[in-house]
């Protein structure tokens, strides 16, 4: 009996498990390289936001340190007014116009408007306290009396300054605006007029730490005199 054996080169089972294998391989590869790429602009946005809340929280930091200046120097002229001008003190005479250079300004100057009033928000005026520009003193500004900084002494009474960060300390000018009040009626019908007051006005401004951003602040203060 005769039997023809015929002998296989390899075996076709492995061949195939390696085929299959090796497409796997493949695929993996493709999808790890997917994965990397979302990982990778996951990664780019989230350097972007950081980044972007980074000079968010920057500018809101500059800003709010501005306004606290602005505030300071508000507080430190309000004191100076209150504490300083009263009815023995001789305040009129820091107002006028031969007064020197102190930041002390009044509206109630006829004589001479264009060198003691400063003008402020209407048409053609001069003085804009938000141009940073018109806080300057010398030839050719709008403020001929110049303005006065916290650390000066303002007749005779130095000045704090600010504990702060900022890029300079806060700036301010004051102007007596008049007299202020109305009439009451307070019995049979006969108009009563108040005590005199006199009204001022303060302008203030402040800057922040890197010194680009501003923050101006007014406030009108009414005394007994």
């Amino acid at each position: 009996m005769n039997l023809n054996r015929t002998h296989l080169n390899g075996n076709p089972l492995k061949s195939m498990k390696n085929s299959v294998k090796k497409t796997q391989n493949g695929a993996v590869m493709i999808v790890a390289l997917m994965l990397l790429l979302v990982m990778t602009v996951l990664a780019v946005s989230g350097i972007g936001n950081s980044s972007l809340e980074q000079r968010m929280a920057g500018n809101y930091y500059h800003a709010a340190t501005s306004f606290q200046a602005a505030e300071y120097g508000l507080r430190v002229a309000e004191g100076w007014l209150i504490n300083q001008v009263d009815i023995t003190s001789p305040w009129e005479t820091w107002f006028q116009t031969n007064a020197s250079n102190n930041g002390l300004y009044t509206t109630q100057d006829l004589a001479s408007p264009n060198t003691t009033e400063v003008c402020q928000g209407g048409i053609n005026c001069r003085f804009d306290p938000n141009d940073e520009s018109a806080w300057c003193t010398g030839a050719g500004c709008v403020l001929p009396k110049g303005f006065v900084t916290l650390g000066d002494t303002l007749q005779g009474t130095a000045l704090s300054t600010i504990d702060l960060p900022v890029a300079r300390q806060p700036q301010f000018i004051i102007e007596h605006v008049g007299t202020v009040g109305e009439q009451t009626t307070i019995q049979f019908g006969v108009p009563q007029l108040p005590a005199p007051q006199t009204g001022f006005r303060i302008t203030v401004i402040g800057w922040g730490q890197e010194g680009v951003s501003q923050y101006v602040l007014q406030s009108h203060v009414i005394l007994p005199l």
